[in-house]
């Protein structure tokens, strides 16, 4: 469903939308045939979240919203909640982190921005370390790269991608 598409909402898409912000909509949306309101599903979301949390709206309910979202693979939408997650605070490393995987040609200044909000945070080092391969600029690919192995042992799901890392030194001609 495009973001300026309308139509009805049965109770099954309301319901739907609720999975989408508890991030469990899994086969709900393949079994929905009809198209839903996104934007009146998230402001009657927001509006919720807000009267859950005292009338504030947090910045990490944007970056949980923009998850669901990057999950159901609505990138469109997703991209719009991050980056609000990001302009109400600046220090949601998630949300920067996922900006960089869903604008890939510019991801360099999403990333960066996830590495100096959290400097331990490898999932950043590792994609920028990509880009740069992709942008044929092996010597900051070597950088980074070289930086992910710093902080990769101590963040957790890493394992698998620390050998990688290493086979990409050796063919970038490092080590």
């Amino acid at each position: 469903a495009g973001m300026g598409q309308r139509a009805k909402m049965s109770s099954a898409a309301v319901l739907c939308a609720a999975f989408i912000f508890l991030g469990v909509l899994g086969a709900c949306a393949q079994e929905a045939d009809e198209t839903v309101a996104w934007d009146r599903v998230d402001a009657q979301l927001i509006k919720k979240a807000k009267a859950q949390s005292a009338g504030r709206m947090s910045p990490e309910i944007y970056q949980n919203l923009g998850l669901s979202y990057f999950r159901q693979e609505m990138f469109d939408r997703a991209f719009l909640y991050f980056n609000a997650a990001v302009q109400a605070d600046p220090r949601l490393y998630w949300s920067w982190y996922y900006l960089g995987l869903l604008n890939l040609e510019a991801a360099e200044s999403y990333f960066r921005k996830a590495i100096e909000v959290n400097k331990r945070f490898a999932p950043a080092y590792y994609w920028l370390g990509r880009y740069y391969m992709k942008k044929d600029k092996a010597s900051e690919a070597i950088k980074i790269f070289e930086a992910y192995l710093r902080v990769a042992p101590a963040s957790p799901n890493e394992e698998e991608r620390i050998p990688e890392v290493q086979r990409l030194l050796e063919s970038l001609g490092s080590v």
